[in-house]
């Protein structure tokens, strides 16, 4: 997923935007008349009033600078945006990772081996999630890697079930042995281990409760802890629901899935820690 938003592009063929923002990161606030003369006169460029007007416009919109009465300043959050976009790919190429960073992200941030995205709903974070994955399965080369998944309910299927379907394909025509241990033992659970049994993915329930779930692939340790208002609507839905028509799939995206929260998503690079939860899990199954 492409993360959208404006870069000031250097060189000598600058373009307006590029003057504006590099006006307004040295002088500020400044009125549209000032900003067009400084244009003018310190670039020695011939564009036009109605030129300057559009991108000054156009930089509002886009959330890079701010407008107050009518003078022009730079907004504070695209700078944090822009570093913390800088601090990613830095990060990066430094740990030779490919986490992408999804649109949806309220901050991120990289210590040593451990990176958290934090997000502003449960449905934003779990599209990282899809998406990390993806792109590590798309680009694993050996057949017989394991991986695995392990938390309290596999809800996902209560809402894009054919998402899921689509990456146990996926983990099939890769040949990547996947576990699952759920949990939780409702009637959706006992429904979502039809689903995996019928794809031939082994799947184990637990009655023992965890705090997080977590997912396991290559060296990478993947973790998310619900808020705890989220997990007691699910817990709530779980308890009497008999079966997954009888979910109020409205209700859920509104109360759990779209529900502003701040959720973390915690990818930990650590190839001894991850061998060894794989191999647990190994035990586990057999």
């Amino acid at each position: 997923m492409v993360f959208n938003f404006t870069i000031p592009e250097p060189g000598q063929d600058r373009r307006v935007k590029d003057m504006i923002i590099d006006i307004l990161g040295f002088e500020w606030p400044l009125t549209l008349i000032q900003l067009y003369n400084k244009i003018t006169k310190n670039y020695s460029c011939a564009t036009s009033y109605q030129s300057v007007y559009k991108s000054i416009n156009e930089l509002c919109s886009e959330g890079v600078i701010l407008k107050n009465d009518k003078l022009y300043s730079i907004n504070l959050a695209w700078i944090e945006k822009l570093k913390d976009f800088s601090n990613h790919i830095e990060s990066n190429y430094k740990n030779k990772d490919k986490i992408p960073l999804i649109e949806g992200i309220l901050k991120a941030k990289t210590e040593n081996n451990v990176t958290v995205l934090t997000f502003n709903s449960t449905l934003e974070m779990d599209k990282a999630w899809l998406n990390i994955k993806k792109d590590y399965y798309n680009n694993l080369k050996e057949p017989g890697e394991v991986t695995f998944w392990e938390g309290n309910h596999c809800w996902w299927l209560l809402i894009y079930p054919e998402a899921e379907y689509e990456e146990m394909d996926r983990l099939k025509f890769k040949k990547v042995k996947h576990f699952f241990i759920n949990h939780s033992n409702s009637l959706l659970d006992k429904y979502a281990k039809k689903f995996y049994d019928n794809m031939n993915m082994p799947f184990k329930i637990s009655n023992r409760k965890v705090e997080s779930d977590i997912g396991v692939f290559g060296d990478t340790i993947m973790q998310v802890s619900l808020p705890l208002e989220i997990r007691d609507k699910i817990e709530e839905i779980y308890s009497k629901a008999k079966n997954p028509s009888e979910v109020n799939i409205h209700d859920f995206i509104k109360k759990v899935l779209t529900k502003e929260t701040s959720i973390s998503l915690i990818l930990t690079k650590n190839k001894e820690i991850a061998e060894q939860l794989k191999q647990k899990v190994l035990r586990e199954f057999n």
